[in-house]
């Protein structure tokens, strides 16, 4: 073999192993790039306000109330409880003879 045949199968050698080398570079490039990609998604995505964490605004309401009627629901609703955690009603509510509470319970 001369000296030209061996240079030209040298040369022929390199130039396989660069284009195989290249083909790696450019796999890794896509590999890299589709990761940075994703990478970049996912910041995006944690920074963006998330429709869970977002708080509900909801519209204006407008009630008119009887300040009358609600005085009157009020001493009602004092007296339930006074009645309540009084020993009467726990005498009557273990014997079963306790109709009151009972009766706004069930409705």
């Amino acid at each position: 073999m001369n000296m030209a045949m061996f240079l030209a199968l040298i040369l022929f050698s390199l130039r396989q192993e660069l284009k195989y080398l290249t083909c790696i570079m450019t796999h890794f490039d896509k590999d890299l790039n589709q990761l940075i990609g994703q990478k970049e998604e996912l910041i995006q995505d944690s920074m963006a306000p998330k429709p869970k964490q977002q708080k509900k605004q909801g519209g204006e309401l407008k009630l008119e109330v009887d300040l009358n009627k609600l005085d009157d629901v009020m001493k009602e609703y004092k007296k339930i409880k006074k009645y309540m955690r009084s020993p009467l009603y726990e005498v009557r509510r273990l014997d079963g003879t306790e109709k009151v509470i009972s009766k706004l319970l069930e409705e």
